[in-house]
């Protein structure tokens, strides 16, 4: 049987903390996507949508960004206020409880996935209405077709892959207008296709 996100990262969250990056470190794959998106987005606020124990928003609050994560999964976000620079929130990014047009960028890294293509696409609208004009977007999908059972710390999760047409028109549907698209993978995991995207309007 599958759990939700919330039971999934909410299980044991400082082991996964220290595997992924705790307290500064963030993976090569990561720092280069970050830094890409730091470097494009104005200085002002930046969700971090899905941030779970708080990896990323910790690194852009170093880099001088006032930044807010948000995630579902509760034991994550009290962990993350605990051990991490910036401001957390339980939240759940399909139904953002923020003023349109309060963020600069919109950070999603290895979120969005976990669940349906009409749930991915209300997504995407929320951060395209709580994005400034001309903000940016970074959303990572994994590339595939269906949806596949993820097993981690024994517990299983569902996943949702999309290809990378499918991706695009979503994002484009959204509202945004595709600046950049890169892939990353290893050997365990299925293929990232990250996207740069700004706020058309």
């Amino acid at each position: 049987m599958t759990e939700s996100p919330s039971d999934f990262y909410s299980r044991r969250p400082e082991k996964y903390d220290s595997k992924y990056g705790y307290p500064d470190d963030v993976s090569e794959r990561l720092v280069n996507l970050a830094d890409l998106f730091a470097s494009k987005v104005e200085k002002g606020k930046i969700l971090d949508a899905g941030c779970g124990t708080g990896r990323e928003t910790h690194y852009f609050s170093r880099k001088g960004f006032d930044v807010i994560g948000i995630d579902v999964a509760e034991k994550a976000i009290e962990l993350a206020r605990k051990r991490k620079e910036g401001s957390y929130k339980v939240m759940n990014f399909r139904d953002l409880k923020f003023n349109n047009r309060s963020f600069s960028g919109v950070w999603c890294v290895a979120a969005i996935f976990f669940m349906e293509k009409k749930e991915m696409k209300n997504s995407l609208k929320e951060f395209e209405r709580v994005l400034k004009p001309k903000g940016l977007l970074h959303v990572s999908f994994k590339e595939g077709e269906g949806k596949r059972v993820k097993e981690k710390r024994g517990s299983k999760i569902n996943e949702y892959l999309v290809s990378e047409s499918e991706a695009k028109k979503m994002i484009e549907d959204a509202g945004f207008e595709i600046i950049k698209k890169s892939t990353t993978e290893n050997s365990q995991e299925k293929k990232f296709m990250n996207f740069i995207a700004r706020k058309a309007k």
